[in-house]
């Protein structure tokens, strides 16, 4: 039996696969007479490991072409911001980013003004789990009557483009269902990797229980390579995004700039912002920190002279904020 090969292949974000997989693909397909049109951006991060496919795609295709227009961008500062970014060192990509959105809300200050609908950026799984419970958390407190956000994430890629059955009331759950059951629950939709969906409150903590699976997770926060469909607001965790174009893939997410806030990190589990620090155990964590920059620059017969109180008083100068970025510092 003769395995159906078609003619023409679109091959999109190209630039996410490493060079000698896609080569070994493109080679297989070339034999066989298949035309392959190729899609990506190379200003987008790398793939996780080899190198970016593109100039070497660029010098083997038979056509190149870059379009330059921006189409998700509806504001012309927005799109100045990616322009001036795009392909630029990751340093210069930051200090762009950070320029252009200058406040930087603190955390405790963020979960005030969150609501449903918003959505955060990370650049780390770590930074965007511990979001996402914290988020959560305030939903149950202050929005019971709205729906949460679910990310499906299949862990198996090949369950895409097929019909998904969402978390919500089982059958005994409720005193009628209107046709087929599907299975015992209510609902399903054809679904793909990172499409959010809405459910109540109370089966998002059923999620969080693990009683439907690995496949779904809470969707207030995800990783900036995710893809992301018509956000109110977006919230770029201003952590690591100094690697790889993630400042520029970050603030390619929206159509207006005014979509765009920075905020910090979320704080470590179990730990205090400095503000709940009393002056005491505030001392004791400078100093600890001190010692250790003290015994390495002593290794290297390099001169330290810092003191608690110089750390203490450019604290208070810079108002408990990053002289450089201007986020909020945590102890």
């Amino acid at each position: 039996m003769w395995r159906y090969i078609p003619r023409v292949i679109i091959w999109d974000e190209v630039c996410t696969v490493p060079r000698p997989i896609l080569e070994t693909f493109l080679d297989w397909l070339d034999y066989r007479g298949v035309q392959v049109v190729c899609c990506g951006d190379q200003g987008q991060p790398p793939p996780i490991a080899g190198e970016m496919p593109h100039n070497w795609l660029q010098g083997r295709a038979d056509y190149y072409e870059e379009v330059l227009t921006d189409h998700r961008a509806k504001e012309l500062a927005l799109k100045a911001l990616k322009r001036d970014i795009r392909l630029q060192l990751d340093r210069v990509q930051c200090r762009a980013m950070r320029k252009a959105l200058p406040a930087c809300l603190g955390w405790y200050r963020f979960m005030e003004t969150w609501k449903p609908g918003d959505l955060i950026l990370t650049s780390r799984q770590k930074v965007h789990d511990r979001a996402k419970r914290l988020l959560f958390e305030r939903h149950e407190r202050h929005f019971p009557d709205l729906p949460v956000p679910l990310l499906y994430r299949p862990k198996d890629i090949w369950q895409q483009n097929i019909m998904v059955t969402i978390p919500g009331p089982l059958v005994n759950d409720i005193n009628e269902v209107d046709g087929e059951a599907n299975g015992g629950r209510l609902d399903q939709q054809e679904l793909i990797l990172n499409d959010l969906v809405e459910v109540p409150l109370k089966y998002a903590g059923q999620v969080l229980d693990g009683k439907w699976g690995p496949d779904w997770a809470l969707g207030y926060a995800i990783t900036v390579h995710s893809s992301i469909a018509n956000p109110q607001k977006v919230w770029i965790i201003d952590d690591f995004l100094q690697w790889s174009n993630l400042a520029y893939l970050a603030v390619s997410r929206v159509e207006c700039m005014h979509q765009l806030e920075r905020v910090t990190c979320p704080p470590e589990e179990g730990s205090e912002g400095a503000r709940t620090l009393t002056k005491q155990p505030l001392r004791k964590a400078i100093a600890k920190k001190l010692v250790a920059h003290k015994q390495q620059d002593q290794a290297k017969g390099l001169r330290f002279n810092l003191k608690v109180g110089q750390i203490l008083e450019l604290k208070e100068a810079q108002n408990n904020h990053c002289a450089a970025c201007d986020i909020e510092l945590l102890w």
